[in-house]
């Protein structure tokens, strides 16, 4: 049950992504920094984060 516990609680540092704002700037010709930018996004959101994109 620990394990499922470390899994699915949110850590310290997920907690302090709450009061984060973040904006994903980026240019993309090749769809490359694109994808980047996408996952960037898509990671600050599961934290919580504020994101403009």
């Amino acid at each position: 049950m620990e394990l499922l516990d470390r899994i699915f609680k949110k850590s310290k540092e997920m907690e302090i992504m709450s009061s984060v704002k973040l904006v994903v700037v980026f240019y993309s010709m090749g769809g490359t920094n694109y994808q980047l930018a996408k996952w960037a996004k898509e990671g600050a959101k599961e934290a919580d984060a504020e994101v403009k994109y």
